[in-house]
């Protein structure tokens, strides 16, 4: 198994991306994503109180069980953020844990082997109003997974071997 991550600029964007690796057969429960709380909700127009996940696709899907579960994470780098799938609510937890000391999810990104310089641009990414998007997926479709993050213009695209 491999992770493929990636940053989207545009909400819009990793929606057709998810979209896409949804009619190519991927996994929905392997795909993760963070967003800002307020973009999420601006691009859902939802309220989180009311959210029907049955009725979802794509990204909203993903974050729409964690607007359902009212799970807001305080990062202290990114800001408040929604985060959906396991391996994303599991960086953003530990991105607001105490033990992060002012680094967040820059420092959780930094345990999954993603360098420096990637976790910043990530994080950036996500207070610039982004989505950070990864998968997991099988080795032998994981180039897949990543071309379809690139054509959706995914940028830092790439696997980092933990």
């Amino acid at each position: 198994m491999r992770t493929i991550f990636g940053i989207f600029k545009k909400y819009a964007d990793a929606q057709a991306a998810v979209q896409d690796l949804q009619e190519k057969e991927f996994n929905v429960n392997e795909m993760n994503a963070i967003v800002q709380k307020d973009i999420a909700e601006e691009y859902m127009n939802v309220n989180p109180r009311k959210v029907n996940t049955a009725t979802m696709k794509g990204i909203d899907q993903l974050l729409a069980g964690v607007l359902a579960g009212k799970q807001i994470v305080n990062t202290h780098d990114a800001g408040r953020v929604y985060a959906s799938g396991s391996l994303a609510t599991e960086l953003a937890k530990v991105a607001e844990s105490p033990q992060a000391a002012g680094k967040g999810l820059k420092r959780a990104l930094v345990t999954f082997n993603i360098p420096e310089e990637v976790a910043e641009a990530f994080v950036a990414g996500i207070r610039g109003g982004g989505v950070f998007f990864c998968i997991r997926t099988s080795n032998e479709r994981s180039s897949e997974a990543a071309n379809v993050l690139r054509f959706y213009k995914g940028e830092y695209v790439s696997s980092y071997s933990k």
